[in-house]
């Protein structure tokens, strides 16, 4: 995109007098998290590029706005609010207000376990401004498994769509009784230079990253309630 909004970027933080001085030194942080929602990949695909709706069910999201699309709407500029109270001295509480640009996507893949065509949606984000946070990075790739009607999440026992299996009328459940599930593969990865902060994102990361998912989760289970009895 060429243009690139220019969105004020805030935090409050109270600090001691004693860590003012610290040296700066850029922490990057990684997390992430393999598991199977009961849950068609589009429709959580669908979810994730829902921006705007954030703010209503995110976990330390006060504000959320998709900002601009592009022609092909295959991206998009959002911002995102987040605040975060009752943390532990010097920080207290902090609030921050960032810009990233997404892409998000479904492609054809050959999947490695059968050699056969499958389907991938994938959710791309890079923070492109923000004043605490160096970098932030992360991406959802979404793809379809087959699941028999009376496992649960929790089973092993999956296999990988192919393309012809894709082709349903109706995306949550197969001719055959079974239901069409997602193997869920979500990375996190921010970079920071503020030292009072980097104290807190080896804290927060791995517990923000979780919450996300499983907030995510829960809204599947909101929207699409067919699903509840499976969990």
């Amino acid at each position: 995109m060429s243009q690139v909004y220019n969105v004020a970027s805030k935090m409050a933080v109270s600090v001691g007098s004693d860590l003012a001085n610290a040296t700066t030194i850029t922490t990057t942080k990684r997390h992430a998290i393999r598991k199977i929602l009961p849950v068609h990949p589009e429709r959580l695909f669908n979810i994730i590029v829902q921006v705007d709706a954030y703010s209503s069910f995110l976990p330390l999201c006060t504000y959320s706005r998709i900002l601009r699309t592009s022609p092909c709407k295959t991206s998009f500029d959002a911002t995102l609010k987040v605040g975060i109270t009752s943390l532990p001295p010097p920080i207290y509480s902090m609030e921050e207000e960032y810009t990233s640009r997404v892409i998000a996507k479904h492609s054809k893949i050959i999947n490695p376990n059968t050699n056969q065509e499958s389907l991938l949606w994938t959710v791309d984000t890079t923070s492109i401004q923000s004043k605490y946070l160096d970098y932030l990075k992360s991406q959802w790739k979404l793809q379809p498994v087959i699941q028999e009607s009376h496992f649960h999440s929790s089973d092993n026992t999956r296999i990988h769509m192919d393309s012809k299996l894709q082709q349903q009328e109706e995306p949550q459940r197969r001719f055959d009784g079974n239901e069409i599930w997602t193997d869920v593969d979500f990375y996190i990865e921010m970079s920071i230079s503020d030292p009072i902060l980097t104290v807190l994102l080896d804290q927060i990361l791995k517990d923000v990253a979780n919450r996300q998912v499983i907030a995510f989760e829960k809204r599947c289970h909101e929207i699409y309630p067919f699903y509840n009895k499976n969990i």
